[in-house]
């Protein structure tokens, strides 16, 4: 059995033996900030429809960073997918892992800004031919559709 134990101010001190702890969760519920003895229930956010139309593709590319650019850049010029390593050196990083932090923390901010998905940017997949992981990125179709509006870096 649980005891709960309340200090109040002044000095006192309120004790409750032989509780389940059960009885003293739903105690510890009534700490005078709740409306009501059971707690509310999380409030789920709201999904929002997104047209394919409510896209902003021209102001998504406008927004992106030079790095950014020179992804599209790269995965235009590799329809058929390039590999994280040949990748890597290309956008200027030194180890394939780093791709992850400049796609997901980069990128998909400006994207999530534009109403754009990820998937229609690049997909990548991992796959492990002869026991050896590969990563592979290839252009969503944003990329495949979008024409090149930017310097193409030497590849």
């Amino acid at each position: 059995m649980a005891k709960m134990v309340i200090h109040r101010e002044g000095g006192q001190t309120i004790e409750i033996s032989d509780l389940t702890l059960d009885e003293v969760k739903e105690l510890a519920g009534l700490n005078g900030h709740s409306a009501s003895a059971h707690p509310a229930a999380p409030s789920l956010p709201k999904k929002i429809a997104v047209r394919a139309s409510d896209s902003d593709v021209d102001g998504f590319m406008a927004a992106l960073t030079d790095r950014a650019k020179t992804f599209i850049s790269i995965l235009q010029q590799h329809p058929q997918g390039i590999e994280a390593n040949s990748l890597a050196p290309l956008l200027g990083l030194n180890d394939p892992r780093q791709i992850g932090g400049f796609t997901g923390g980069g990128l998909a901010k400006i994207a999530k800004r534009f109403k754009i998905k990820m998937n229609d940017i690049y997909k990548s997949e991992v796959t492990f031919p002869n026991k050896k992981r590969t990563r592979m990125f290839y252009p969503g179709k944003v990329i495949k559709r979008q024409p090149l509006q930017m310097e193409k870096p030497a590849v």
